[in-house]
C-alpha cells in the first residue's frame, strides 16, 4: 500500500501558504515518496554532474556582475574627464544614490517574491536592470572612497569564483563540503605573487583583501549550499538574486547558516544543544 504525504515546500517567502485563492494548484500536491516536491527534485537531489552544471551557471551570472563593477570602477577612475567631474561634482553624484539603491533592492524583492509568477523574459530583464544598478552603485563607492583596494577585492573574488568554477569541472566530488571553500581560498591565495608585481603593493598590504574577498567567495558557497536544497536547476536567476536578498536581509542569511549547521557534528554542545538520541 503506498504511503502518500503533501509537501508545502516553497523556494520562495510565502512557502508556509498553504492555500491561494487565485493559485490553488501551486500550494498543493500529493507525491509518492519519490523524492519530489511541487516544483520538481532540488538541485541537491540530482545527480552530481547537474549540481555542477548549476553552480556554474549561477557563479557564471556572478562573475559576469562582479565583472561589470570592476569595469564600471576603473572608468570611473581611469577616464580624466569622467574622473575629473566626478571631483568637482562630489554631492552631485553622491545624490542618485540612495534612490538607486532602493530601486535595485525593489526590483531584487518583487523578482524573489514573484519569480515563479514572471516570465523568463522579464525575469532577465530584472535581473540586468538589478545588476546594472547594483554595480553603478558598488563601482561609484570604490571609486571614490577606496580604489586601490576595492580594486584588488574585486579581482581576487573574481579569482576565487574561477576556483569554485574550476571545482565544478569534476564530477567525482559533490558541491559540498570543505572542498570548494579550500579550491576558492587556495586560489586566491595563489594570484598574491602575480597581484603584487601589477598594483606593486607588499604582501602584508594585500592581505586585507585577502580576507574580504575569501570572505565574500566563502558567502557565496555557503547560500549555493543552502540555495541548492530549495530550488530545482532551472531555477538559476533565483539562486543568483537569493545571494544579494540574504546579503540585504542579514536575518535571512543568519537563518541559512543555522539551517546548514542543524546536521554538523563539530562541537555538538555549541552547535546542536539540547536532547541527542
Amino acid at each position: 500500500m503506498n504511503q502518500y504525504t503533501t509537501y508545502y515546500t516553497l523556494p520562495v517567502p510565502n512557502s508556509t501558504s498553504t492555500r491561494s485563492p487565485r493559485y490553488p494548484a501551486l500550494h498543493r500536491i500529493r507525491s509518492s515518496g519519490h523524492d519530489l516536491d511541487i516544483f520538481g527534485r532540488t538541485v541537491c537531489r540530482c545527480s552530481i554532474p547537474k549540481q555542477m552544471k548549476f553552480v556554474r551557471k549561477v557563479l557564471l551570472i556572478t562573475l559576469g556582475q562582479v565583472l561589470i563593477t570592476l569595469g564600471l570602477a576603473t572608468l570611473l577612475v581611469r577616464v580624466d574627464p569622467i574622473f575629473q567631474w566626478l571631483q568637482r561634482s562630489r554631492y552631485t553624484w553622491w545624490m542618485p544614490l540612495p534612490p538607486t539603491f532602493l530601486v535595485a533592492t525593489l526590483i531584487a524583492w518583487q523578482l524573489w517574491m514573484r519569480y515563479y509568477r514572471l516570465s523568463s523574459t522579464t525575469r532577465t530583464i530584472m535581473l540586468v536592470s538589478f545588476s546594472l544598478m547594483q554595480a553603478s552603485i558598488i563601482s561609484d563607492i570604490v571609486s571614490k572612497l577606496f580604489y586601490n583596494e576595492g580594486i584588488l577585492v574585486l579581482l581576487m573574488t573574481m579569482i576565487g569564483l574561477f576556483g569554485i568554477l574550476l571545482f565544478t569541472l569534476q564530477t567525482q566530488l559533490a558541491f559540498s563540503g570543505i572542498g570548494p571553500i579550500a579550491t576558492s581560498t587556495i586560489t586566491i591565495y595563489m594570484s598574491l605573487p602575480w597581484l603584487r608585481s601589477i598594483f606593486d603593493m607588499d604582501t602584508w598590504m594585500l592581505l586585507w583583501p585577502m580576507l574580504l574577498a575569501a570572505t565574500i567567495c566563502i558567502y557565496c558557497i555557503l547560500e549555493l549550499y543552502y540555495i541548492m536544497g530549495n530550488v530545482t536547476i532551472e531555477d538559476v536567476t533565483l539562486a543568483n538574486v537569493a545571494l544579494f536578498i540574504d546579503a540585504i536581509y542579514p536575518m535571512r542569511c543568519l537563518h541559512n547558516i543555522c539551517e546548514l549547521t542543524d546536521r554538523v557534528q563539530i562541537f555538538p554542545d555549541v552547535l546542536d544543544p539540547g536532547p541527542h538520541r
